[in-house]
């Protein structure tokens, strides 16, 4: 009866093992993946940074081009 209990008890183990190498294959997958995500992330955050700096400096220089042209154009009303 001891040996049938000790038997019992070693298969569990063994399938708890099983179980727990399967688990533990997917939680390396599922953190490779995440790190790949986070490296993703960090690369669209400075894509993001570099377009709305993009976006700034050709406002700016929209604003500027406005002004020169309003600055020409008082001028040109002032000589005629």
């Amino acid at each position: 009866l001891l040996h049938v209990k000790l038997e019992s008890t070693r298969e569990q183990l063994d399938t708890k093992c099983k179980q727990t190498e399967i688990l533990d294959a997917t939680n390396f997958d599922l953190e490779r993946e995440l790190a790949q995500q986070r490296r993703d992330n960090e690369r669209e955050r400075q894509r993001i940074k570099e377009l709305s700096d993009l976006c700034e400096k050709t406002r700016k220089q929209c604003l500027e081009i406005e002004h020169e042209y309003e600055a020409f154009r008082l001028k040109q009303f002032e000589t005629h």
